[in-house]
């Protein structure tokens, strides 16, 4: 009896010796291969990590644009990076599932409720889903489909091809920087004496070469954005927004109902 009793207590003094290193080793995996999640003191929950298989499309899978808000980047490397961040305030277990199918890798978001689940196109209309924001930095803007998520780009100098679904959104340039260079000239002979005209401007948002493809969609060309070249195939009850100060070099393509 003694010698089960000794056993046991030193099993209980092994685990407790053992344990914290086994929690070091396992936070030392998750940071080195960036999956990791933290609570930053604006009230986020954040998390990260990284994709390292190939993929052909890129496909992000939301009920509604507010509810996953993608923000790209293009990346240095081949690995696809991502951070999310989902407010710690906000009810529900609500997440962002990335995985593999196929040639296409998905950005999709994950409800989960009381007795109500959402996954994909299952959409419960009296179903409050959270407020989800993704940073992805990508090797590749190939071919993206944003089905029901909202996707955003500053300036991308690459060509691009996204097809806009289910509300889906894409905005370029909604902030940035723009600046203006003017020269003096004479007003003719109204006597009104020198004015100043702009000559040239510098955009934040440079974007090269763009094909977008959307069955209801919504396309919002910001203030800071400067298209060098889009091609537009718009279907169903699409939108297109262009603002005041935009700059479109070249536009093309087709508008149907």
């Amino acid at each position: 009896m003694m010698r089960t009793s000794n056993k046991l207590f030193g099993l209980v003094i092994l685990l407790v010796l053992t344990l914290p290193l086994l929690v070091v080793v396992f936070l030392l995996k998750s940071v080195r291969e960036e999956s990791f999640t933290i609570r930053d003191p604006s009230g986020q929950k954040i998390s990260r990590g990284m994709y390292t298989q190939g993929y052909k499309t890129l496909k992000i899978v939301a009920p509604a644009p507010d509810n996953l808000r993608c923000h790209f980047f293009p990346a240095d490397s081949a690995t696809m990076q991502y951070t999310t961040a989902k407010p710690v305030f906000e009810e529900g277990r609500d997440s962002v599932r990335i995985y593999n199918s196929g040639d296409t890798l998905f950005v999709e978001f994950v409800a989960v409720g009381p007795g109500i689940k959402y996954q994909g196109r299952s959409e419960n209309s009296r179903r409050r889903y959270s407020h989800i924001n993704v940073n992805l930095h990508l090797p590749s803007f190939d071919d993206i489909v944003v089905d029901g998520g909202s996707v955003t780009l500053d300036s991308l100098w690459q060509p691009a091809k996204f097809k806009l679904v289910n509300r889906g959104t894409l905005v370029l340039a909604p902030t940035g920087s723009r600046t203006v260079r003017r020269k003096s000239a004479t007003s003719g002979d109204t006597g009104e004496g020198m004015g100043m005209i702009p000559v040239d401007s510098t955009y934040s948002g440079n974007f090269k070469e763009l094909s977008i493809t959307a069955n209801n969609g919504y396309l919002s060309i910001g203030d800071y954005a400067w298209v060098r070249d889009i091609d537009l195939d718009l279907r169903g009850k699409s939108y297109l927004g262009i603002d005041t100060t935009a700059r479109v070099d070249q536009i093309g393509g087709t508008i149907s109902p």
